[in-house]
This record gives C-alpha cells, structure tokens and sequence, in this order.
C-alpha cells in the first residue's frame, strides 16, 4: 500500500515538473508577435474601398486642421517588417486634403504583389523632413473585405481586409482553394438561344468552341479558369440571373478576370472585332486584347463607330431610351425605379460581374432572378469580346480558317497581361 502511495506521488510530482516547463518555456522561448503599429491619434477618412480585379483602389480625406499646411506628398503605408508606401493622388483645399489611389476603376494597386504577413495601413504625409502619420477611418459599409490573388506556381494568397488596431489591417496568408479561380470565359447564349446569326451560321457555332480552346490554353499557363456554362443541348437555355444563372456562376469563382465571347450582326455591313468594357476604366488592356487578335487573326478593327473609344476598343452605357424604359417598367409594376444613369454599363455581363465599382444593379426588387453580388466591393474586370460579324462574309470566313489564331490572340493577351503585374 505505502509503495502504491510513493508510486502515485512520484507521478504527480512529475506531472507537476512538466507542467512547470511547459509554462517557464512558453513565457521564455515564444516570442511575442509584433503587430507594428504606429501610435497615433489622427485619422484619415475611407468613404471607398473595393478591390476591380487584382487592384486595390480606396480614396478619401484628411481634415487640414489636423496636419502641416505645406504637403509635398501622401501615401498610403502597408506598415510591417517590410514597409510598402503607394503614392496617392491628392489634392488640398482650405478644409481637406482629398487623396485616391487612382482615377480609373482598373489602374489601382496590383494587391497581390503584396507578401505573405500582416499589415496595419496607414496614410502618411510628407512635409520636407516631417512625416505625420493617420490611422484609416473605415466609413464605408465594408466592414471586411475578402479577396484571393492570382495562382503563381500553384501558390494562392488569401487577403482579408478588416478594422483593426485603430486602423484598416491586412492578412495575407497562403492558402489553396480549388473553389477559387483567376479567370472566368463566359461563351455567349446557347443551347435554345443561339444569338446572332447570318451566312448560315449563328453564335453558338463558335463561342463555346473558342471559349473551350481559350480555356485549355490558359490552364496549361497553371491558371484556374471556369466556363460559364457547358455545351448545352439545342433544348437547353441558361439564365443570365439567379443561383444557377451565368452571373452567379462567374461571382461565386472569385475570379479576377472575366472575358465574354461573342459574335455580332447587323444590316450595315459592317465588320471586324470589338472589345467592350466597364464605364470608369483605363483602356489598355482593353486595347491589347484588340490589337493581339487583329494581329494573330488576321482581321480589323470593327467599322461600327458608335460607342467607340478606341480603335477596336468600345465602352456602351445606358441611353435616354433604355433609362426611360426601365423607369416606365418599374412603375407599371410596381416597384422602386433602379438608381441608374447614362454612366451604368449596357451590357450585363461586363455590369454585374464588376460589383458596384462598374454599376451592378439587378438586385430583387423586381422579383425576378438577380445578382446576389450586386453590392460587393469586389469585382471581376470584365470585358465583352465581339469577334467579327456574322453577316460579313469575310468575318465567316477568316472565323472558320483562322480560329485557332483567334484563341491564341486573346491567350497571349492574357498572359501579357498578368505579366505586367508581375
């Protein structure tokens, strides 16, 4: 009995000793994480924040009570062991100064060029040898803001931006979500609706076709790519709206890129390609695709001027007609009219895949399927590809000689892209 008592004491003595390290080790041998913030009691004001493809974009104010009269720069810090400063455009008045990271939806900061650690953001003023340093104030209604970068190497980076530490903080952590794609190709109508038509031939005898092709070439780059849709039976039609509609579908990915092919018509013999894009954007992307096809192709830019920027390059917003249109519709039925403009986007695969940034607006008040993204601070960069004309022989033609150079003009524009943002 006594040997069964010395026995039990001996266990807890030890057990106790364990204990005892285990506490004089985690107090000893963990170091405490720095979490590198700045102290400060002055605030800039956020009133936007959103992340159109792979660019961060936010703007706001600095009350000029608060800081030196004579700026000679603003930035905005990613403040952590390495320390990131993006100049911002700015602007001072007697009451504020007015700071954005860019003017066009598309020319933010690339955020995934950012490392894998934590960050607290802030903005940084610079007067001469005098920095004065402002927590962010985040008014908008985006309390949290997730995004995920391009795939590089099989390498993925979740980023989660959140009011923290006085301020706006980023997490950057590696992640591997197969349920996370880069680019989404949308290929036009289908199955029970076959789009344009002429010269024996209508849109579905191409888009997913060249969709497919687009598809496999950019996954043999390492990238993630999702159809919208299958190769639907001639019975079949897809919604453009609702939890299974081609809206949904290309949101849910969590791409950053979307690409919608397609084919035209009309009975001014026109011809050629055109590449349609958001309201707010800069056009050189749009521009690349364009010229790569043309080049790669063999064809032209389009003779159609209306709602042209560029060569081959097009940006169609609502008209009086389609405003008035939508205001009569709503009221016959009933319910409130959409907050919409001659500056919202026409063409719903470019509008609704973009966020609010590009004038996403089909939410449920209508009572008909809808975007259940319409209010997200993130968006695809989305652009409308029109390759050629159907009633233009020659556009047939060169569709049906050349179509694999028509694949591969919008693959290396792709790549170029995402190239340059490297």
């Amino acid at each position: 009995m006594k040997k069964k008592k010395k026995n039990k004491k001996k266990i807890l003595l030890l057990l106790f000793t364990i204990i005892l390290t285990s506490i004089f080790c985690l107090i000893k041998c963990v170091k405490p994480t720095k979490k590198y913030i700045i102290e400060t009691d002055k605030e800039a004001n956020i009133d936007e924040l959103y992340i159109y493809g792979n660019h961060l974009n936010l703007n706001g104010t600095i009350d000029m009570h608060l800081t030196n009269q004579n700026i000679t720069d603003v930035n905005l810090l990613f403040y952590a062991k390495e320390e990131v400063r993006i100049p911002l455009s700015y602007k001072v008045t007697d009451e504020n100064i007015y700071f954005e990271i860019a003017d066009k939806l598309n020319n933010g900061y690339i955020i995934d060029n950012l490392d894998i650690q934590n960050y607290n953001l802030y903005i940084e003023t610079i007067n001469g040898e005098e920095k004065e340093y402002y927590n962010l104030k985040n008014n908008t209604k985006y309390e949290s803001t997730e995004y995920y970068s391009i795939r590089k190497k099989d390498e993925q980076k979740k980023m989660i931006l959140s009011n923290k530490n006085a301020t706006i903080a980023l997490e950057v952590k590696k992640v591997n979500d197969k349920n996370v794609y880069d680019i989404v190709i949308d290929p036009g109508h289908g199955g029970i609706d076959p789009g344009a038509s002429g010269n024996g031939y209508s849109e579905t005898d191409f888009t997913y076709l060249i969709s497919s092709k687009v598809k496999e070439k950019l996954e043999k780059h390492g990238l993630r790519v999702k159809l919208t849709r299958g190769d639907l039976s001639s019975s079949e039609r897809l919604p453009n709206y609702g939890e299974n509609g081609r809206v949904n579908v290309a949101n849910e990915s969590k791409a950053k890129y979307l690409l919608a092919i397609h084919l035209n018509s009309n009975d001014y013999n026109d011809s050629g390609l055109e590449v349609y894009t958001a309201y707010g954007v800069d056009y050189t992307f749009a521009s690349n695709i364009a010229s790569s096809i043309v080049n790669k192709a063999n064809t032209n830019y389009s003779t159609n001027n209306a709602f042209k920027e560029q060569k081959g390059v097009y940006t169609r917003t609502l008209q009086d007609s389609d405003l008035r249109e939508s205001y009569e519709n709503a009221i016959a039925n009933g319910y409130k009219p959409y907050d919409i403009s001659d500056k919202t986007t026409y063409y719903f695969i470019i509008r609704e895949t973009g966020g609010y940034m590009s004038g996403a607006y089909k939410d449920s008040r209508d009572g008909n399927p809808y975007n259940y993204y319409t209010n997200s601070n993130v968006g695809m960069e989305s652009y409308l590809l029109e390759l050629g004309y159907l009633t233009s022989k020659k556009d047939v033609n060169n569709l049906n000689n050349n179509l694999d150079d028509y694949v591969d003009g919008i693959v290396d524009a792709m790549l170029k892209e995402l190239e340059s943002n490297e």
